[in-house]
């Protein structure tokens, strides 16, 4: 599998930099149903954050705010934690209430799936997922119903799979389902039973994993979607979803919310996935399930302006320390992503 170097080089002897100070008006992001919590597992590989998080560190998110509290050590099990490039498409089991997770190996480039604990945050690799014996290297995302059958998307040819989660094995249902560039998002609804789909350009689909025919749903609006990666859905049909921005740490994690029995109503901005007032944690892992215990107290973050992934209490020094970077200096970040088809 092949990787695309991204690099954004930034030169400049003078430098103008503008802060909004106000942003239009947005309604609250919706609050979680009762016993459900937003977990998140971190991908460090993509950011230049001064210290970065631990790889297949776990989060349980606050959706109000999109402030996150670490969960364990988020050390690696069958694999050492430094084996992992990033976690990608994650899942929650409701039959045995057992979190799944696409597990990239850094060293040789391949998904594998995983389990994690929700309690020690502790990642254990179940193996390659492979079809017919074959290793698949594309595998972008994983969803799992309410009866526990589980399914699979790639990216190359954009197939859909069933998935034995037991062994990664999988078995092809349709080998071209459709999406207009690569699904890194999939998740069962369980308000509606459905299960949907969301593509890098930010387009969602329900899809029906029987056949894999899909019903495309469009754009979100309200948002000016850069890429999503990855995506969930609560117990009341809300899909959280992270979209794509480059900010001081090169990428960072938006958290956005829509509701899928009313898309047409425009998406909602939490904020930057974080753990501190501006610690951001890169993330396209996510999955919805209930607390295994009341989870420790997530700090209180100053006001966002919308749609900058700047808090507001620290805009002006984040302003500072843009413009002095960017004074007489020449910065460059590189970022891998899978190759399009």
């Amino acid at each position: 599998m092949s990787w695309i170097p991204r690099a954004v080089a930034v030169a400049a002897g003078t430098a103008v930099l503008t802060i909004a100070v106000a942003a239009p008006a947005q309604a609250a992001p919706p609050a979680l149903p009762s016993g459900d919590a937003l977990y998140a597992i971190a991908c460090p590989y993509y950011t230049d954050a001064t210290v970065p998080t631990t790889n297949n560190q776990l989060l349980i998110v606050d959706t109000t705010d999109a402030s996150a509290v670490k969960r364990g050590s988020g050390a690696g099990g069958g694999n050492a934690t430094s084996d992992s490039n990033c976690a990608a498409g994650a899942a929650w089991n409701p039959v045995t209430e057992t979190a799944y997770f696409v597990y990239w190996s850094e060293d040789d480039e391949y998904p594998m799936l995983a389990t994690i604990d929700r309690a020690s945050g502790v990642a254990t690799v179940i193996g390659e997922f492979t079809d017919a014996g074959v290793v698949n290297d594309y595998i972008a995302a994983i969803a799992i119903g309410a009866d526990g059958s589980a399914y699979a998307v790639d990216y190359d040819g954009y197939a859909l799979f069933s998935l034995d989660l037991a062994t990664a094995e999988l078995t092809l249902i349709n080998a071209d389902v459709g999406f207009g560039s690569d699904p890194y998002g999939f998740a069962y609804n369980p308000a509606d039973s459905k299960f949907y789909a969301a593509d890098e350009d930010g387009y969602f689909y329900e899809i029906d994993v029987s056949d894999g025919a899909v019903s495309p749903l469009g754009q979100p609006s309200g948002i000016s979607i850069d890429g999503v990666y990855g995506f969930t859905i609560d117990s009341n049909g809300v899909a959280w979803f992270n979209n794509d921005e480059d900010y001081l740490d090169e990428y960072a994690a938006q958290l956005w919310s829509v509701d899928l029995g009313d898309f047409a109503t425009a998406a909602e901005f939490s904020g930057n996935v974080r753990t501190g007032a501006s610690d951001f944690v890169y993330t396209e892992s996510f999955f919805v399930a209930s607390f295994v215990d009341a989870p420790a107290a997530i700090e209180p973050a100053a006001p966002e302006l919308a749609e900058t992934g700047l808090d507001g209490s620290a805009a002006a020094l984040a302003a500072f320390a843009v413009a002095s970077v960017l004074l007489g200096a020449t910065f460059l970040a590189s970022r891998r992503r899978a190759s399009l088809r």
